[in-house]
């Protein structure tokens, strides 16, 4: 059975991120995210929002990411119209939040590919540096 990583404010370390925290983030966004999807850097102890593609409905990927072991917060519509994801990490070890990106990051690509059958687009999925 896979670990539960829960990217969640209940859970948050009041005191912030440290640095290995918030470069396991970058490291794993880059290596595990689509290019397409974009992320607002948090300043001090704010948890990062991710801003997903249009064709990503917030509440739908929360639901098949349960089903991952992965649980984030959907947030609002980011100023372009576009919904958020937002991931509080300041609680989990480097490892863990690799581990849960990566994760979301394949579910993410899923989505995106299931999106593109039913319209007949192609989807940007390309992954890694």
């Amino acid at each position: 059975m896979k670990k539960d990583i829960c990217f969640v404010y209940e859970k948050h370390d009041p005191l912030g991120a440290r640095q290995d925290q918030r470069d396991a983030v970058f490291r794993a966004l880059r290596r595990h995210f689509p290019h397409i999807v974009a992320w607002i850097y948090p300043q001090g102890n704010a948890p990062l929002w991710v801003v997903l593609p249009f064709e990503i409905d917030p509440g739908e990927l929360l639901r098949l990411s349960k089903q991952e072991g992965v649980i984030f917060t959907p947030g609002p519509v980011a100023c372009d119209e576009r919904y958020t994801a937002i991931l509080h990490f300041s609680h989990l070890e480097p490892n863990d939040i690799e581990e849960g990106i990566r994760r979301l990051g394949r579910l993410i690509v899923k989505y995106m590919d299931l999106a593109s059958q039913t319209n007949g687009t192609p989807s940007s999925r390309f992954v890694g540096p």
